[in-house]
């Protein structure tokens, strides 16, 4: 970020990880960060975006294939936390089959009922917001609306400020000052806002109303 180092070096950093098949969480949460900052830094630039982001599908798989979607007998609480890291960095750097996945586990929590591990609500609500439209947005208020769950209401309003249409991201404005989110959660869905390059503009636009 403070242009100490050359983009090529940093993969090159990243990409020595690929001998690592221990998947030390320690050590793929940063792999994953620095993946992110990067997608950030080029923000813009949509060929360097698609190169990045075929890069990090090939780096992130194994991370998978190893863990996958279902938590494995006597794993280790660093595993749970790095499943949901790179099932959510997956889906954000356009790996089709997370995404239907992740997709199919949303309709069956917000249309049948079905409750999921609750550690994978993050990435999963994440990427029902970025992947999804009106239906989505519905069914994340409703589940919103229907839980006195903390912790389920921080989920949802982390993650509902994805929504990539105009249209969407106003409604997700209007919902973050309604009387459902108290003052003090407000800055966390302003926050994803502010990371999501499709709503950057607006939600600036809103604040300097």
């Amino acid at each position: 970020k403070a242009g100490y180092m050359e983009t090529s070096q940093a993969l090159d950093m990243i990409a020595a990880q690929e001998n690592d098949k221990d998947f030390d969480c320690n050590v793929w949460s940063v792999v994953i960060s620095n993946l992110n900052s990067l997608n950030h830094i080029l923000e813009g630039d949509e060929g360097g975006k698609e190169k990045l982001a075929s890069f990090a599908l090939k780096i992130l798989h194994p991370v998978f294939e190893k863990l996958g979607w279902e938590k494995l007998p006597n794993e280790k609480h660093t595993d749970i936390l790095l499943r949901s890291m790179v099932l959510g960095s997956l889906g954000n750097f356009g790996d089709t089959d997370i995404i239907a996945e992740a997709l199919k586990k949303f309709c069956a929590i917000s249309s049948s009922g079905i409750d999921i591990d609750p550690d994978l609500k993050t990435a999963i609500y994440s990427l029902a917001a970025k992947y999804g439209g009106q239906s989505n947005f519905d069914r994340l208020l409703a589940l919103y609306d229907a839980t006195n769950d903390a912790r389920e209401k921080e989920r949802i309003q982390a993650a509902i400020g994805g929504f990539k249409t105009a249209p969407m991201i106003k409604k997700v404005i209007e919902f973050s000052t309604s009387e459902k989110v108290r003052k003090q959660d407000w800055f966390r869905i302003m926050v994803t806002l502010g990371y999501n390059p499709k709503a950057r503009l607006i939600a600036w636009n809103f604040l300097k109303e």
